[in-house]
């Protein structure tokens, strides 16, 4: 995403849009620097400057959502999730446009839990989620093309 003259830009990893027209930024990081606070803070700026076209008011600026599931617990703690709000400080409103921190080491019960180690795993037969395992399945052994010329 690149809009402005002399702006660096970003390749997101994915990104979508809820039916209630919430924008998502998900980024996964494998190195600690990629997972900086200041590129979370960057991804969300490029996503409100992507998402508000010339004349279009303010009030029409959806809200985002920037989530890094990194590698590695990112402030060592054990959580699953580590929501970054911005608030006004003197009534406690939010700002809605939260970046998460999902650390990827999290292995609890719970679908967070579950996902995690499914991102980590090396074979779809050792998933948790079916839809994840089928289309792992397809892209690392039914559609890898070296697995498909020695049939």
């Amino acid at each position: 995403m690149k809009r402005l003259a002399g702006a660096r830009s970003i390749c997101l990893d994915a990104y979508a849009t809820d039916p209630s027209g919430k924008k998502y930024d998900l980024e996964i990081q494998r190195q600690e620097k990629g997972a900086d606070p200041h590129r979370a803070r960057y991804h969300s700026s490029v996503l409100d400057i992507e998402n508000l076209h010339p004349r279009q008011d303010f009030k029409e600026l959806p809200d985002t959502y920037t989530i890094f599931i990194t590698e590695k617990d990112p402030y060592n703690k054990g959580k699953a999730v580590y929501p970054i709000e911005r608030i006004n400080l003197e009534t406690g409103d939010p700002f809605n446009d939260d970046i998460l921190y999902v650390n990827g080491e999290y292995r609890g019960d719970s679908d967070i839990g579950r996902l995690m180690h499914d991102l980590n795993c090396t074979r779809a037969s050792d998933m948790n989620f079916k839809l994840m395992a089928d289309r792992t399945r397809y892209l690392k052994e039914v559609g890898n093309c070296e697995t498909s010329s020695k049939s």
